[in-house]
């Protein structure tokens, strides 16, 4: 009786070991994840990559090939205008405008020159240079320092109308601190200049000077393509597939079986989730609306997985769609309580925005009834004034025929 109680003990305890394994394998990123691969590969004698799979590649065994996607302010620059990008022309407009930035974060070169040198139109780079003003940093993208102060000022939650009011038309008063003469044009305080001011130089005069080059990876895992008129899920494989020597010392052999096993139910819960996204967002692969409002919960609810699992699925994973790669928490837009604040729904608006299509925008009336469906109720007044304060398009004026 004590031993088969011993027995059921050690059962449990194998049990839960390999739960928290999977758990723990679950929750990494695809860089994380290979990086793991290779520890235990150097680290457990019988565990191997197993060159006969269809899928195995050298470049998975070797981590420095594995860096395609290292990014520097240039290419974070890059992933955030396509995530905000209307379509593949804009992307190519968007791509040379970053490339044009100078190492203050201005841009180099005008309207009329980037369109003759791309044979596209001046619109079309207005269009472009509008979405790339709308990224972080704020005031990145302006033509000199009066504009860049411009943008950050209205990025804030509550622009300074006064602020703005001067950067506009008495900047070089205010460079020569004649606040006098401001107040005196403005029929306000000279204190009132002074407070103005202050918010002003509080600035940053240059956008991406304070900015740290971080290197950090962006590696889609899953593939979204029509077939048949359908979403379909397929994985994309970045990780070098594993096998085992089928002898060995047994601590070795039974730890091998355990992360194979781990890894692979880490790409079938990813799979589920996918397949499972695919078919709820149908209408965005196909027709580029608004994502459905569509929590984890009822995700784990459906796929019967728990909120957990569901969380340390999609959290720091990428989905491919066409010319675009997608946060998968992208399609997991958190719910939002009555009086949440302008910078929370001004991401939502610039999320949506960025999953349409140049020949399908979605308007402000559908944005603010998405915005709606998420827990705040908005009106279609308001998002057209959040979208004119971030510098995007109208619905019109996204419109290319491309």
């Amino acid at each position: 009786m004590i031993q088969k109680q011993e027995a059921r003990q050690k059962q449990k305890l194998l049990l839960s070991q390999f739960q928290r394994q999977s758990l723990a394998i679950l929750s990494l990123d695809v860089i994380r994840l290979n990086e793991f691969i290779q520890d235990s590969l150097a680290n457990n004698p019988v565990l191997k990559t197993d060159k006969h799979n269809k899928y195995y590649s050298e470049e998975f065994v070797s981590f420095e090939n594995f860096t395609a996607c290292k990014s520097d302010i240039t290419s974070d620059l890059i992933s955030q205008f396509h995530i905000a990008s209307p379509g593949t022309t804009i992307s190519k407009i968007g791509e040379y405008l970053i490339y044009s930035l100078d190492k203050h974060g201005y841009l180099d070169c005008s309207i009329n020159e980037t369109a003759q040198c791309l044979n596209v139109y001046s619109k079309q780079v207005m269009i472009a240079l509008k979405i790339l003003q709308s990224l972080e940093p704020a005031g990145v993208g302006a033509r000199d320092l009066k504009e860049s102060l411009y943008l950050q000022l209205m990025r804030r939650e509550n622009p300074n109308p006064l602020a703005l009011e001067i950067v506009q038309n008495f900047f070089e008063p205010l460079a020569n601190r004649q606040y006098e003469s401001i107040a005196e044009a403005l029929t306000v305080t000279i204190d009132e200049i002074k407070n103005a001011a202050g918010a002003i130089q509080a600035l940053n005069p240059y956008p991406l000077q304070k900015e740290e080059i971080n290197t950090h990876y962006i590696v889609p895992e899953l593939l979204v393509y029509i077939k048949d008129g359908e979403p379909v899920i397929a994985p994309m494989q970045r990780s070098p597939p594993l096998s085992f020597v089928k002898e060995g010392i047994q601590e070795y052999l039974a730890e091998a079986k355990q992360i194979i096993a781990a890894i692979a139910k880490r790409q079938q819960t990813l799979v589920k989730i996918g397949t499972y996204i695919a078919d709820v967002q149908r209408d965005f692969f196909l027709n580029t609306a608004a994502p459905i409002a569509l929590t984890q919960e009822t995700a784990a609810g459906a796929l019967g997985l728990s909120s957990s699992t569901i969380s340390r699925a999609v959290n720091g994973k990428y989905l491919q769609f066409k010319n675009k790669t997608y946060p998968i928490n992208h399609f997991f837009p958190p719910r939002i309580t009555a009086g949440s604040s302008r910078e929370q729904i001004k991401a939502i608006i610039r999320s949506v925005i960025g999953g349409e299509s140049p020949s399908s925008p979605v308007s402000d009336g559908k944005i603010a009834r998405y915005i709606t469906s998420l827990g705040q109720p908005v009106i279609k007044r308001t998002i057209t004034k959040y979208r004119q304060e971030m510098n995007i398009p109208s619905f019109s004026e996204r419109y290319i025929s491309l």
